[in-house]
Order: C-alpha cells, then sequence, then structure tokens
C-alpha cells in the first residue's frame, strides 16, 4: 500500500500506468467492466437520469412523510421511527436512492466528480421546484427563482469548460 507521502493511501497494483510519471495518477480507462457491460448510455443523459432519481426518492421520501402526519409524526422519535420502518413510502425511497447511488457510480467513473455534482445538483434543484409546485403546491418566491437560474447558468459555464 502506498503512503500518504508518495500520493496515495490506497493500494494500487505495481504495474499499474502513471500519467506524465505522477506516481499513483492512472489513465483513464474507456473498458467499464463486466459490472458496467449493459449500462451504456451517454453521459449527458446518466446525469439526467441521476437527477431524476434523485427527484422521485425525495418526492417518495415527502409523501412517506406526509402520509405518516407530516412535522407532527416527528414529535415522538420512537413512535416516528416505529411508523417508518412499517411505510412502504420508506422502503420505495430508500429503493430508489439505492438504484441512484448505483448510477452515481457510473457517472463519477465517466465524468469529473465537480463537473458531475454541480451537473446533477443543477438538474435536481430545478426538478424539484417544478415537482414540489406540481405536487405539493411549494412554490418559490421570485428572488428563489433567480437564485436558481443563476446556479444553473454557473453549471452550464462548468459543462463548458470541458473537452
Amino acid at each position: 500500500m502506498r503512503s500518504c507521502a508518495t500520493g496515495s493511501a490506497f493500494p494500487l497494483p505495481r504495474d499499474s500506468p502513471t500519467v506524465s510519471g505522477v506516481p499513483g495518477a492512472q489513465r483513464q480507462s474507456t473498458d467499464v467492466g463486466p459490472l458496467f457491460q449493459g449500462l451504456i448510455m451517454p453521459t449527458k443523459l446518466l446525469i439526467l437520469a441521476v437527477a431524476v432519481n434523485a427527484v422521485i426518492g425525495q418526492l417518495l421520501l415527502k409523501r412517506a412523510l406526509v402520509t405518516m402526519g407530516g412535522r407532527a409524526a416527528l414529535a415522538s422519535i420512537p413512535k416516528f421511527l416505529m411508523a417508518a420502518s412499517v411505510s412502504p413510502w420508506i422502503y420505495a425511497s430508500l429503493a430508489i436512492q439505492g438504484l441512484g447511488y448505483f448510477l452515481w457510480m457510473v457517472l463519477i467513473s465517466r465524468e469529473k466528480l465537480g463537473v458531475a455534482a454541480a451537473s446533477v445538483a443543477a438538474g435536481f434543484y430545478v426538478l424539484m421546484a417544478f415537482s414540489a409546485w406540481a405536487l405539493y403546491g411549494e412554490a418559490l418566491t421570485p428572488l428563489q427563482w433567480f437564485g436558481l437560474a443563476f446556479i444553473t447558468t454557473g453549471v452550464v459555464c462548468m459543462g463548458f469548460g470541458t473537452a
């Protein structure tokens, strides 16, 4: 195992390729391996899939909390935990978020972490705002919409910076 002084605390094979002679730096491979072999989709579509998945997971979680009594349900944590442990909405949310975690792993294996996180977050913010408005009647103020547009513009700028 390499030490922090040599660049990485994670074990790397001795014959791993280096980039520009930097120890521990590895070349990006286009081989996705047997686990991801059947999941070949364009990166932009994968970003959208992760964002949509996150929105669906949060909407299911909100539905679970509404059916359990909303904010009042949190007054007694033990009672809330018991209700949550039998809620099908909680289980559905966990399943969707588990799928999202898998999709996220595929995405960050292809894209820079900062670009992937910002892109998914911007998609999430926009989709969540519209979904919350459509399903729960939650509205944003004009200043909040401006902030959302500002964040989305920043993400678009980040995307132009990639090759």
